[in-house]
């Protein structure tokens, strides 16, 4: 344990500063809502709890960017193809609008028997086919597709992989223009202000994998904001490892 007891102490500075802040913040968001909807602006909480159905199969797809590929593998580390399109669906609860599990060329013939299939006008959270059913991913839009490649769960262009696009499975999910796609035209980085672990969860209990250099730049793949517990980042080094990170030890670069 001694190797990550200097990056814990970074983390036990950070959870202080949170404690001192967070209530005087919380205070004057709850006063400040109070005075909304006093004068009837307070917006209503919306009803899905989960943004549209096309971003939380984006949101579920991305949580796994960096995940190793293993053919047959259905997650949750591991996935080949279509094993990660099932894994998005099922995570965003809408399983059904692709009739479960399938293999690529299963989902493929499937939607095309039923006029489902076309090569323009994706919309964010379609299928995208490539080899005639030879691979499968989720189209982010602005061009972009999140797949299981050999390689590993990257984002890629649509036509930035070494098999033909063959066409969009259309599944007429609900959306909006969601920041997620937007996000994933450019890779957001950040930079380590201490040494620190670097965690299989976000959360101070979670796992140490390993410990980050001050100084080391990291990819931002996600956020997740545990209230008192902080902000944190789940990021990804330069040789492909990922985890998360506490926010406050990194900065903007």
């Amino acid at each position: 344990m001694a190797d990550i007891e200097a990056p814990q102490r970074a983390e036990d500075r950070a959870d202080a500063r949170t404690r001192i802040h967070r209530v005087p913040t919380l205070v004057a968001a709850f006063l400040a809502l109070l005075m909304l909807v006093g004068i009837g602006l307070a917006a209503p909480v919306a009803a899905n709890g989960g943004g549209s159905q096309a971003d939380r199969v984006i949101s579920a797809a991305t949580r796994h960017l960096g995940a190793r590929y293993v053919w047959g593998s259905t997650g949750p580390n591991t996935f080949d193809c279509s094993g990660l399109v099932y894994r998005a669906f099922s995570e965003a609860h809408l399983a059904g609008h692709i009739g479960g599990f399938n293999t690529a060329h299963g989902y493929y013939y499937s939607f095309e028997r039923r006029g489902k299939t076309s090569r323009t006008h994706g919309r964010p959270g379609d299928i995208v086919v490539y080899n005639h059913g030879g691979h499968v991913g989720i189209y982010l839009g602005h061009g972009k597709v999140i797949s299981a490649l050999l390689s590993g769960v990257k984002i890629h262009p649509i036509q930035g992989i070494n098999i033909r696009f063959t066409t969009f499975i259309h599944l007429g999910l609900s959306s909006d223009t969601t920041s997620i796609a937007s996000r994933a035209r450019k890779a957001t980085y950040r930079r380590a202000t201490h040494t620190l672990p670097l965690r299989a969860k976000p959360g101070r209990r979670a796992h140490s994998l390993e410990k980050v250099a001050k100084g080391r730049r990291l990819e931002v793949l996600g956020t997740k904001d545990r209230g008192h517990h902080g902000v944190w980042l789940k990021v990804k080094l330069s040789n492909g490892d990922t985890g998360w990170a506490r926010k406050s030890l990194t900065r903007k670069i």
